[in-house]
């Protein structure tokens, strides 16, 4: 019942040619433009870079026009911001709990959006090691954390393949086929 009233207050308030989607997408682009912003702060250690980074975003055509299509890529476009955001973030943190996590979970909800992803995990795993700024046993922690929490994450899709397709299937058969 309070999702019909919802349903007709959307439709009294909007119209029916909003569609939900289209909300959703301009608010993944907001998130992602305040993540460039972010993201760019830490790499470049200067505003004024990540206002004019920012501001490009928001004026980028395909930004525009792919806020108002219904398509993953304004998802994917806040995905990844988030992996490298995280990813920055644990490769200059000293700590290794909660953004280590974020990292992981930005990350597998990214590969589970768009399976191509995945083949960014070996280059993750390299930039873990190449992290000169800690010493060797700190950078095998945060990289074991974030395999582990990333193997976490994704072991009840795992399984749920394994009892569907009666195999080891990571994200789809396609997918596992191409692995192979």
């Amino acid at each position: 019942l309070k999702l019909i009233c919802v349903k007709i207050l959307w439709v009294i308030l909007f119209g029916v040619n909003i569609p939900i989607l289209i909300i959703w997408n301009a608010i993944a682009q907001s998130i992602s433009i305040i993540f460039v912003y972010k993201l760019t702060k830490i790499i470049f250690s200067s505003t004024k870079i990540a206002v004019f980074t920012s501001v490009w975003m928001i004026i980028y055509w395909y930004h525009i026009v792919w806020t108002s299509r219904v398509i993953k890529e304004s998802l994917l476009i806040l995905l990844v911001m988030l992996v490298a955001y995280y990813f920055v973030k644990v490769f200059y943190s000293r700590k290794f709990g909660l953004p280590v996590f974020l990292f992981s979970l930005s990350f597998v909800y990214l590969f589970y959006t768009d399976e191509r992803y995945l083949v960014y995990l070996p280059l993750l795993s390299i930039g873990f090691i190449l992290n000169e700024k800690e010493i060797l046993s700190v950078r095998l922690k945060k990289m074991v954390t974030f395999f582990g929490i990333t193997l976490l994450l994704t072991a009840p899709w795992i399984y749920r393949n394994y009892l569907r397709y009666d195999k080891l299937v990571i994200l789809t058969p396609r997918v596992h086929q191409s692995l192979l």
